[in-house]
């Protein structure tokens, strides 16, 4: 409707206003959607009427946008159509009662880490790796443990995005085969000071990867015993996932 309304050839970009507002996890300003997208004040303003007529976007009457309610609807059609939140819940319940500690779920998008479902500590933790909260892929033990098994493309695209140097790009992809050789990530920091984070890829029955399981903790509670320990649950954790994983597929008759 909206995309032809405005015509084939602007339909990437009004999505990637959408994007933009999603991403930014705040309200944004025409100016500041200007700025960020290069694009004319007129056609930012063009863009957004389409996207709030599909309530896609809202208004919050102070000149700033923000997603709008029919995002939550396309949140549920993905839950309903993919499922992989709901499989993957009761083994992240499990895994955060056994380790008392914060488990997340990612799956790659682009050059990014989506954060679909989460399963708090009832211990204290800040960190802002949330549900729909989307992250760099170069950041964090949960976005890095796919590192290996994505497109070297993908990934140069992301290093190249990030500004990585030639120096830092070398040690990255040294760091990337490391993290295929032991099976998992691990991270100080590098998302939210002072958290510590352990994530391991998962595959769907066909090799496919479908994200990464990660265990996050306050550096505070963490000792060289207790990091061993988390990253042995993590490991066992997604191997359960997995045969879940499996079995569900098997049910549905693929």
């Amino acid at each position: 409707m909206g995309a032809k309304r405005i015509g084939a050839s602007s339909t990437g970009r009004v999505l990637e206003l959408l994007l933009t507002v999603a991403d930014s996890g705040r309200a944004l300003s025409v100016r500041e959607l200007v700025e960020l997208l290069k694009l004319p004040r007129s056609t930012v303003y063009r863009y957004l009427k389409v996207l709030r007529g599909l309530g896609l976007l809202w208004s919050l009457g102070n000149g700033r946008f923000a997603v709008g309610p029919r995002a939550m609807q396309l949140a549920r059609s993905f839950e309903q159509s993919v499922g992989l939140a709901t499989v993957c819940r009761p083994v992240m319940e499990r895994l955060a009662d056994e380790t008392q500690e914060t488990v997340a779920f990612v799956v790659p998008v682009e050059e990014q880490a989506i954060c679909i479902e989460t399963v708090e500590s009832r211990q204290p933790l800040r960190y802002s790796f949330h549900r729909g909260v989307a992250r760099p892929l170069l950041r964090g033990a949960s976005a890095k443990a796919m590192l290996p098994y994505l497109p070297k493309a993908v990934v140069q695209r992301a290093m190249v995005k990030a500004g990585l140097d030639e120096q830092a790009q070398t040690a990255l992809w040294e760091e990337i085969r490391q993290i295929a050789a032991q099976g998992y990530a691990e991270s100080e920091g590098e998302v939210d000071a002072g958290v510590w984070a352990v994530g391991t890829p998962v595959f769907g029955p066909h090799g496919e990867l479908l994200g990464a399981l990660s265990v996050i903790v306050p550096v505070v509670r963490l000792t060289p015993r207790r990091r061993a320990e988390l990253v042995q649950s993590v490991c066992a954790a997604a191997q359960r996932l997995m045969r879940l994983v499996w079995q569900e597929t098997k049910r549905g008759g693929h």
